[in-house]
């Protein structure tokens, strides 16, 4: 069975990559300045789609959220109409 990972550990694991990239490329005496522009320029488009990527993973987080607890206050509403309590309040 496959690993889950939380948004947040896909995020630091991405930031993570990007950041060594960009350490090496700073580290790298053998590139020239033009090199050294276009690995600069391709590291911020890998960032963009990074960024752009856990922003979409959040959001999806915040719905499943919002739908989860929704469903748990249905839940919760039921029960109590059934049990002839007052409703719950959340």
């Amino acid at each position: 069975m496959a690993k889950l990972y939380w948004t947040s550990e896909v995020k630091e694991i991405m930031d993570s990559h990007l950041g060594k990239l960009t350490n090496d490329l700073l580290n790298d005496k053998t590139m020239n300045v033009d090199q050294v522009a276009r690995a600069v320029m391709q590291l911020r488009l890998f960032h963009e789609f990074a960024d752009e990527i856990i922003a979409d993973m959040e959001e999806k987080d915040r719905v499943e959220d919002e739908e989860r607890a929704a469903r748990m206050r249905a839940k919760a509403e039921k029960e109590a109409a059934e049990n002839g309590t007052e409703e719950i309040h959340t």
